[in-house]
């Protein structure tokens, strides 16, 4: 009677759902909103630390029941985000996530150098 739960850490909120395979039925779930940063100059940032409570509030409001069954994680987050952390894994700043536009002018001209969009992607491999 093993149960998954799945994790999503996204910009809006924290999703956590508890799934029963032998079933193929969801059996809980529960979500946590996040805010988002947002300055004026396109800066789209979270914190860390959010993202850590709303996962905790979310298991909390699951069935101990219902979590104690649970033999399995599936997680999927934010794409293309940056923690800066200092040598001991403690973060430094906000979360800088993949929406963030304030370096646009700064990621043109480093294109521009690189002999436009298709060299940049050419060298990156990406």
């Amino acid at each position: 009677m093993n149960l998954v739960a799945g994790i999503d850490a996204g910009t809006q909120s924290l999703k956590v759902v508890v799934y029963d395979p032998a079933t193929r039925g969801l059996v809980a779930t529960a979500s946590m909103p996040l805010e988002l940063i947002s300055g004026d100059d396109g800066s789209r940032e979270q914190q860390p630390a959010d993202w850590v409570a709303a996962m905790r509030d979310c298991f909390t409001r699951i069935d101990p029941a219902l979590r104690a069954r649970i033999t399995g994680l599936a997680v999927s987050g934010q794409q293309h985000g940056f923690v800066p952390v200092d040598a001991d894994g403690q973060v430094l700043a906000p979360a800088k996530l993949w929406c963030d536009t304030s370096t646009t002018a700064e990621c043109g001209q480093i294109m521009d150098r690189l002999g436009g969009a298709e060299r940049t992607i050419a060298l990156a491999g990406n």
